[in-house]
């Protein structure tokens, strides 16, 4: 089972492979929560944690390495499992040491939306969608160890919603109980903390990896393009600027290692420190701590004397 995730097509991991794959008692039990550890951009040690009711959504490092190629893929968390998998493989390390626990999440893909460019020279953020459900890539399994951390999606609100991608009214575990349907676009939120923040900028963080040709590839139009305008192809140039594809592009493969942690519990701690407070003494000798304007006021606790 010493196979890397290859985004579901399977390329090493073949149906004989498969045959050999027991799951213990037939049993999965699903966990509450995940706490992802992540390295902040100043090589710091931070946490999120991902709860498939309100905190779901999760981004990892993209494999491709072509020129402007999107440094990330993105996905929702559906559900959290935790499982006893072994090995009837005669080479597997289970055959000796018996059942080995794993965790796994259900999660449904979402894609870069074809045709639109985003980047600082454009002044756009990033736009994803979920994947069509007759895509074979719409939803699939993926390793904790992949998720570099969570991410915050925010509808785009002029694209509307629709029931085309998952063409179903009933309760589905790919929704929230009270949806009958979906946003057709999500902008990617990358301004809500400074690693985000330095994740998509040029260069990234000292404690990053990202694929760098996304910010050193610029298309032969960009610098022409006017910022904060949709951009596509020769056919949407003809559209109005609020006119693009309304399709996604299918996920792949997810690369990047980190350590993680799942609890069962159902609390979420959805605070995490970043940096610590420097304080300074505003008089230069340093013999007082008071404060003195031009006025020669002083004050201390809010109360001023001549």
């Amino acid at each position: 089972m010493q196979h890397e995730f290859d985004g579901d097509t399977h390329e090493t991991f073949t149906d004989d492979d498969r045959k050999h794959i027991r799951i213990k008692d037939r049993k999965l039990v699903e966990l509450q929560t995940l706490r992802v550890n992540y390295t902040t951009y100043d090589i710091r040690r931070d946490q999120d944690t991902i709860n498939p009711r309100n905190h779901a959504d999760v981004m990892m490092l993209s494999p491709e390495d072509e020129p402007g190629a999107h440094p990330y893929w993105y996905a929702r968390v559906l559900r959290i499992f935790r499982v006893q998998v072994i090995s009837t493989h005669p080479l597997a390390s289970t055959v000796l040491s018996g059942p080995q626990e794993m965790e796994i999440l259900w999660v449904r893909w979402l894609g870069v939306e074809p045709g639109y460019h985003s980047g600082f020279q454009r002044g756009r953020l990033p736009k994803v969608g979920f994947v069509d459900e007759a895509d074979p890539f719409a939803f699939g399994f993926l390793a904790p160890a992949h998720i570099i951390r969570g991410c915050h999606l925010m509808p785009s609100f002029s694209d509307g919603r629709t029931a085309g991608l998952l063409q179903t009214s009933e309760p589905t575990a790919a929704r929230k109980t009270d949806e009958i349907d979906d946003w057709q676009f999500f902008y990617v939120g990358i301004f809500v903390d400074r690693d985000m923040f330095m994740r998509y900028f040029p260069g990234g963080g000292v404690g990053h990896t990202a694929n760098q040709g996304f910010f050193q590839s610029t298309p032969d139009n960009a610098e022409n393009e006017p910022r904060g305008e949709e951009s596509g192809d020769e056919e949407d140039e003809l559209e109005s600027d609020s006119e693009m594809h309304q399709t996604t592009m299918p996920p792949s493969q997810a690369q990047a290692e980190q350590p993680f942690a799942i609890d069962s519990d159902e609390s979420v701690d959805g605070e995490s420190s970043h940096d610590s407070d420097e304080s300074f003494d505003s008089d230069p000798e340093g013999d007082d701590d008071l404060e003195t304007d031009v006025d020669d006021w002083q004050w201390d606790d809010g109360y001023g004397s001549a």
